[in-house]
């Protein structure tokens, strides 16, 4: 399970809710190699708050890296705005920043993983990063921000995250909005499950559901 960090930290807390966190955990363990994605949730005054994590096809994925076309960011964002009117979109409301597993490693940031933060928070320096290892021993998810300052990672046991129904939808609208050259595989992890979709030029070629 995840664990609150002690350390000393800079700028805001970093929450989610603790089955977001079991979930995210078990999708990390299905592979032996790193995955990374993009965080989504809502800001508010001390906190921000990951709803949920969206993994976009892998360009490279290996036991000690990934990475994938950062263009698919944009693809996030505008799927955010389309829906913002609904009811979604009090939950998926901005992208927070980036996640990554450290399978087998541990929780840190290499120093490649430095210099991916430092470029988000040049960005928008309010971007979060975590790092997960689903098979270490201690702490399992931990969160850094700007400076790649340590931030203090709360778990909550209410609910906070994407519902499975919730997850689908947001799948749903990716699908429709990604470019052509974001097609692929996508993963929503959720508090509820996880939804994958194939994206296809603007069609959701196949869409599966997995629930907790």
């Amino acid at each position: 399970m995840p664990r609150p960090l002690r350390r000393n930290k800079t700028g805001d807390d970093i929450t989610l809710d603790r089955d977001w966190g079991v979930t995210l955990l078990d999708y990390f363990a299905r592979f032996p190699t790193e995955r990374g994605g993009v965080l989504v949730g809502k800001r508010s005054a001390g906190h921000v708050g990951i709803t949920a994590a969206i993994f976009p096809p892998q360009q490279e994925s290996t036991p000690t890296r990934c990475s994938f076309d950062t263009s698919v960011i944009e693809g996030v964002n505008d799927t955010l705005k389309a829906v913002r009117p609904t009811r979604l979109g009090e939950y998926a409301v901005a992208v927070l920043g980036w996640v990554h597993s450290h399978p087998r490693m541990g929780v840190f940031l290499s120093a490649q993983d430095q210099h991916t933060l430092t470029t988000w928070t040049d960005l928008d320096e309010s971007a979060v990063a975590l790092v997960a290892d689903p098979f270490a021993r201690d702490t399992r998810i931990a969160g850094w921000g700007r400076t790649c300052a340590p931030r203090r990672l709360l778990v909550r046991d209410e609910r906070e995250g994407l519902l499975l129904n919730q997850g689908a939808k947001l799948a749903d609208v990716l699908s429709g909005v990604a470019q052509p050259g974001q097609r692929g595989l996508w993963d929503v992890v959720g508090s509820g499950g996880v939804v994958s979709v194939r994206v296809s030029g603007r069609t959701a070629a196949h869409r599966a559901r997995e629930a907790r």
